[in-house]
């Protein structure tokens, strides 16, 4: 397997990773809203603070995203 291959794999595996945690913290957010009396729902704010709790991912994420745009861009030319 090459290593864009490799790379493509590992970026789609903590990108999934990545999306579950987020649907995950999404859930828990609509259960916590319609458990409490009188809560308002602020998808804008437990979206904000959702992106926030893992930045260490989101980071690689970021990263991996670049080095594979750098490598498809390598490559074409």
């Amino acid at each position: 397997m090459t290593n864009i291959e490799t790379q493509k794999q590992q970026y789609s595996r903590e990108l999934a990773a990545y999306t579950l945690r987020q649907w995950d913290v999404a859930r828990q957010s609509l259960q916590t809203d319609n458990t409490e009396p009188g809560a308002k729902s602020s998808h804008r704010s437990s979206r904000s603070n959702s992106a926030s709790r893992d930045p260490t991912l989101a980071s690689q994420v970021n990263r991996l995203r670049e080095k594979i745009a750098q490598t498809f861009t390598k490559h074409r030319a």
